[in-house]
């Protein structure tokens, strides 16, 4: 089971995650989509950043299974800084950046299965983002 939240509360209900994890492999999925606390043009965060790092933090000092999830990749202002605190946080981590629109994301994802390695799925998206653009034009 993967609990997929965008705020730092996530940690309010520590005591049943141990229950949950004895019945399935539980894995949360916590988003933090930029290092910037706020963004000009878009709602603002459920959670503030630092908030949500903390409480990734918290999950895996726990036992939890932690991944952070960058998606959609929004402009970070210190990449290194930002990457090093989800490495420090985090089990694992999921990027996915948005490419000419909606349309070319889910176009790039068609039947690519997960275990193929990725030099192999970014030659097949180049590929298929290739066609894609040049059918649009």
């Amino acid at each position: 089971m993967i609990l997929q939240t965008h705020t730092h509360l996530v940690t309010k209900y520590m005591d049943p995650y141990d229950r949950l994890a004895s019945r399935c492999k539980l894995r949360f999925h916590v988003s933090i989509e930029t290092d910037r606390d706020s963004m000009p043009g878009l709602p603002p965060h459920a959670s503030p950043v630092e908030r949500r790092l903390e409480a990734c933090g918290q999950l895996r000092q726990a036992g939890q299974f932690t991944v952070v999830t960058v998606s959609p990749l929004l402009p970070i202002d210190d990449a290194d800084r930002f990457f090093g605190q989800i490495a420090g946080v985090a089990d694992a981590v999921v990027v996915n950046h948005f490419i000419d629109s909606l349309k070319a994301t889910a176009h790039r994802t068609v039947g690519e299965p997960s275990s193929r390695p990725y030099p192999n799925r970014w030659r097949s998206w180049t590929r298929r983002r290739s066609v894609w653009n040049t059918a649009n034009e």
